[in-house]
């Protein structure tokens, strides 16, 4: 990147791991997704957030997450989530 003649590098912050937050815990998200991230290195479930208070809170035992809640816009007023992934049905991702 230039700016005014000075190049400049882009450095992203490094945190000892990526925090993520789940919104929507189907059959995608039980089956597929958050059984891969477990897996993966650096990246801790944080945060999960379904409709059902009941399912959010069965995968935060399983997941070891310290937030369960059934409305996601909570997770997005909170600082411990680095990035949300949407695993909600596609009819609902613009809601």
């Amino acid at each position: 990147v230039l700016i005014t003649g000075v190049r400049c590098t882009f450095m992203p912050a490094r945190k000892d791991e990526l925090r993520v937050g789940i919104v929507g815990v189907g059959d995608f998200a039980k089956v597929t997704l958050m059984p891969l991230l477990s897996r993966i290195k650096d990246i801790k479930i944080q945060a999960i957030a379904d409709a059902d208070i009941t399912i959010s809170m069965q995968a935060k035992k399983i997941y070891d997450a310290q937030i369960a809640c059934a409305d996601y816009k909570e997770l997005l007023q909170d600082d411990a989530v680095d990035v949300l992934v949407i695993a909600s049905p596609h009819r609902y991702h613009c809601m």
